[in-house]
């Protein structure tokens, strides 16, 4: 499953495009990819990476829900709590 989320974030390429286009298409295909793979990281017990990914939907959608949850969850396994909790408010 996850080679085939990481092919398609491969396949994304708009360099000629404006950067609106750019953000739209990355909250529209990129978020929900990347959001899977978090979900899917984190069911195979990569949680350190399932917040990496996590900070990646971040990136493109600061107001992501499931990313902020998904990440907070992640860093309590991994026992960094305070990260976990300023998550947590943020949801």
């Amino acid at each position: 499953s996850s080679e085939v989320y990481l092919d398609a974030l491969c396949g994304f390429s708009f360099e000629d495009e404006s950067e609106e286009f750019k953000h739209d298409l990355n909250l529209r295909l990129k978020v929900p990819i990347i959001n899977n793979l978090v979900l899917l990281l984190m069911k195979r017990n990569m949680y350190g990476n399932a917040a990496i990914m996590a900070d990646q939907v971040l990136e493109i959608d600061p107001d992501n829900f499931k990313a902020h949850l998904w990440k907070a969850e992640s860093l309590v396994v991994i026992e960094e709590l305070d990260k976990a909790e300023r998550e947590i408010q943020i949801c």
